[in-house]
């Protein structure tokens, strides 16, 4: 038989149950995968769900020190931020469990994984220019490149933001210059 889970107390109900009467949240279906893995760990405990945490530093740092652990991926249904009441996003979530005895092994893993991400976020990603290939042709470049294409290139692949902030910047040099070429007109 099918059974549900808590997603806040993490609790086991069997499917006829359709809130938890602790947590009064709606109860999420079990993949059988999932509870067939949550039953292979003597206490299965979840040991984060938070996506402020880049996954690729937990999992290397548990499989480094040969911690077991188990991966749900599932879908959570957040209220949004919207102009209209009672709607909701759903957005993925990944949580993890680990076995209660490794608990505190874990849980230094997973501070140290939240320390690199935090790294990650407090520094810029910077992109360098790398030399364009040349292409079969002999290595011209085309026209588009030589003739500003080049720039076209860069300034579509930006963020909107920052392309709005090229463009005023644009009309701010440009205004400047035509009144510097104005005044020196007046002045002769």
């Amino acid at each position: 038989m099918a059974k549900r889970i808590c997603p806040g107390c993490r609790k086991i109900y069997p499917q006829d149950v359709i809130v938890c009467p602790e947590c009064k949240k709606r109860l999420a279906d079990i993949e059988y995968d999932f509870e067939m893995a949550l039953s292979m760990m003597k206490e299965p405990v979840l040991l984060t769900g938070s996506p402020e945490i880049e996954t690729v530093y937990l999992e290397e740092g548990l499989r480094r020190r040969n911690i077991p652990f188990f991966v749900e991926e599932m879908q959570n249904a957040v209220p949004t931020d919207n102009y209209r009441e009672n709607t909701i996003d759903i957005v993925p979530v990944t949580n993890y469990y680990v076995d209660r005895s490794s608990l505190e092994e874990a849980l230094a893993v997973l501070n140290e994984a939240a320390e690199e991400s935090e790294k990650d976020r407090a520094e810029p990603v910077i992109f360098l220019d790398m030399p364009e290939e040349e292409d079969e042709a002999g290595g011209e470049e085309d026209e588009a490149d030589r003739s500003g294409g080049g720039f076209r290139k860069v300034f579509t692949e930006m963020a909107p933001s920052m392309r709005f902030n090229v463009l005023v910047i644009g009309l701010v040099a440009f205004f400047a210059f035509l009144g510097l070429f104005l005044a020196l007109i007046s002045l002769g």
